[in-house]
C-alpha cells in the first residue's frame, strides 16, 4: 500500500515501479497497466492513466521497470482511492493500492 499527498494544481512528479515476484524481477513485455482515482470503490473514475493512453511507460520491461508519467492533477480536494493493476497473459494483477490526498496550497 502506497498513499500520497498532492497540491491542486501542482505538477505530479510520477513514479516508477519495479514489479518483482519473489524478490525477482518480472518480464511485462506487453503487459496493459492501469491507474484509477476515485473517491470510493464503484464510484466514477475521475483519473486514469495507461499503457494505453501512454500515460504508462513500460520503461525498462525486461526488467519489470514501468514508470507512471508527471502529470499536473487538479482535482477536487479530498482523499481519493485508487490502484494500478497489470494484465499480463491474460492475468490480472494489482499492484498498487492506497489513498491520494488533494490538498490545497496556500499560494494558488
Amino acid at each position: 500500500m502506497a498513499n500520497f499527498t498532492h497540491y491542486k494544481g501542482d505538477t505530479w512528479r510520477g513514479l516508477t515501479v519495479t514489479v518483482t515476484t519473489s524478490g525477482i524481477p518480472l518480464d511485462i513485455t506487453g503487459a496493459e497497466i492501469i491507474m484509477q482515482l476515485r473517491k470510493a470503490p464503484g464510484s466514477p473514475v475521475v483519473l486514469e492513466r495507461s499503457t494505453d493512453g501512454l500515460s504508462i511507460t513500460l520503461t525498462e520491461p525486461t526488467v519489470g521497470k514501468f514508470t507512471i508519467n508527471k502529470m499536473i492533477i487538479d482535482l477536487t480536494t479530498g482523499v481519493y482511492r485508487y490502484d494500478v493493476q497489470m494484465t499480463l497473459a491474460g492475468d490480472k494483477t494489482t499492484l498498487l493500492k492506497g489513498t491520494f490526498e488533494i490538498t490545497c496550497d496556500i499560494a494558488n
